[in-house]
């Protein structure tokens, strides 16, 4: 069996349509979403959207000046209706998106990983004393420290179905559907935990299926 979800379809009895929205926000927010719809004759029409997201988060990583947790998310989709036979649909949807957001925060405020009993007479890491594991407390809980650059969790996703709807009789109806899905998600972490740029790592693991 099949559980079908279905979004707002291509309507080839509707004229040219479409909306758009922007938003913004502090942190670096904007979100964006949009869909059109367009006829192409009697039969057919096509329907595309896309939506978008980005923030810049609330918290400021004074060694390397940027801030975080960042994501990033962009999403499509795509679908073509068709009706070449009045007792036959044929519906073709594609759809993908890139969902990408930093790695977990080091040390936040003055939060403190264990063993911080080390003494250094020369601040080495944001003109500060690191501990044995390479962290620095803060007197500010909006601010961290670390060197690490660039880890992320990078989660990709891309799929297409092809819907055949024929009825030969008055009570007789034949649905079918084929489906693919790829998806492939990657991230990137310093696997001993410290803010000290040292061993970092991708881990990456790919999922592809298909259906009918």
């Amino acid at each position: 069996g099949a559980i079908r979800f279905i979004s707002r379809k291509a309507d080839p009895r509707q004229p040219l349509n479409g909306e758009f929205r922007v938003t913004g926000a502090s942190f670096g927010r904007v979100d964006g979403e949009g869909a059109m719809g367009v006829p192409l004759s009697e039969t057919t029409a096509i329907r595309v959207a896309a939506a978008y997201h980005r923030q810049d988060g609330p918290f400021r990583n004074t060694v390397l000046d940027v801030n975080s947790p960042r994501e990033r998310f962009f999403a499509y989709r795509g679908s073509i209706v068709s009706q070449p036979m009045p007792n036959l649909d044929v519906q073709l949807s594609v759809h993908g998106s890139n969902n990408k957001g930093a790695g977990p925060l080091k040390e936040v405020g003055t939060f403190t990983a264990p063993f911080s009993f080390t003494v250094c007479a020369n601040p080495t890491l944001a003109g500060q004393c690191p501990d044995t594991t390479g962290f620095v407390p803060s007197r500010n809980l909006r601010e961290y420290h670390s060197e690490t650059r660039d880890t992320h969790d990078d989660v990709r996703n891309f799929g297409a179905n092809l819907t055949l709807a024929w009825e030969p009789g008055d009570s007789i109806g034949i649905t079918s559907i084929s489906a693919y899905e790829h998806n492939r998600r990657n991230t990137r972490a310093e696997i001993d935990w410290s803010p000290e740029d040292r061993s970092l790592n991708d881990f990456l693991s790919r999922a592809r299926q298909l259906s009918q």
